[in-house]
């Protein structure tokens, strides 16, 4: 499985223990130090992928595991940050996660329950269906038009 590490080494080593510890192979790739082939080369031997990011603004590299078919057990802390002098509140670290994508988890038990669960819960997961459903170009234009219309109707 792929371990995306974006922020918080401690958490992204406590999740790699984890993971380690069930068994699993871990791939490790660390945000801004990875060419979009060895992603993309990741993504396709992976199950699923772990992200560790402290907050998202995007998901983009949430959104191209999706597109891939891959799910996401994601770290979110859901606590405010202060950054150049702006304190951030209400922060996700994966705005679009859905029960098609993935879940969440804060602590490295919940991580590990999903891990349990994983089998089970995979059942549910689309996660390129909900891409395609959700967040093509297409999706994206169509959902802009509705914007603008209802703003010339107001």
């Amino acid at each position: 499985m792929l371990l995306y590490r974006k922020t918080n080494e401690e958490v992204s080593e406590q999740a790699q223990a984890c993971l380690e510890s069930q068994g699993y192979q871990v791939i490790p790739i660390s945000y801004g130090s990875y060419t979009q082939a060895q992603f993309k080369e990741a993504l396709e031997l992976c199950k699923f992928a772990v992200f560790i990011s402290f907050s998202e603004s995007q998901g983009i590299a949430l959104a191209e595991a999706w597109g891939m078919d891959v799910p996401t057990l994601v770290w979110n802390p859901k606590q405010s940050f202060t950054f150049s002098g702006y304190l951030y509140e209400n922060v996700s670290s994966s705005p679009y996660l859905n029960s098609f994508v993935g879940k969440d988890w804060i602590k490295i038990d919940e991580l590990e329950a999903l891990l349990l669960q994983f089998d089970e819960l995979a059942k549910d997961f689309q996660p390129r269906r909900w891409v395609l459903l959700h967040m093509t170009d297409k999706r994206s234009i169509e959902q802009l038009l509705v914007q603008l219309r209802n703003v010339s109707e107001q």
